[in-house]
């Protein structure tokens, strides 16, 4: 079985996926949101992920969107409760890449059954994470993506 180092793992996956960037552990927000990245021009987000850090506990009513400076929002990932499902430390969420479809559902072997679909993050914006509730728990999350134009890029907000 051949092992592949870190730069050799990373380079494959910019190929398939683009650019990636990490948030580190970060406790889900309490009633309230907070921005997870930050996006500078026009980016082609290939994959959003959320890994669960910290088992959540209790109910928790989460939503993704990205919030333009100017121009609609976009649901990334429509209010799902990420709590009473009992979400534990090693899960992984994403979302499907279609506009208004729930964040899926958390398992160590995440997976959709319609794929991903790149979404256009057109101008300058944030991804947030909006929360309906006050518990328990922490998600690191990482997003990658393709800049669409010169100059454009994601950061961790």
């Amino acid at each position: 079985m051949p092992f592949y180092n870190k730069s050799t793992r990373d380079v494959a996956a910019s190929i398939g996926l683009g650019l990636r960037v990490d948030r580190a552990l970060e406790i889900i927000p309490q009633t309230t949101n907070y921005d997870i990245f930050t996006i500078n021009g026009m980016c082609l987000m290939t994959l959003l992920v959320g890994e669960c850090t910290t088992t959540v506990g209790g109910a928790y009513v989460a939503t993704l969107t990205f919030t333009p400076t100017t121009g609609t929002a976009a649901v990334l990932g429509a209010a799902t409760d990420i709590g009473t499902a009992a979400w534990v430390e090693g899960d992984i969420v994403f979302v499907t890449g279609i506009i208004g479809d729930n964040i899926l559902p958390a398992a160590h072997a995440s997976k959709s059954d319609v794929g991903f679909a790149p979404v256009i993050l057109n101008g300058d914006g944030v991804i947030n994470l909006a929360g309906g509730a006050s518990t328990t728990g922490a998600f690191a999350w990482s997003i990658w993506y393709m800049p669409l134009e010169e100059g454009a890029y994601i950061v961790v907000a």
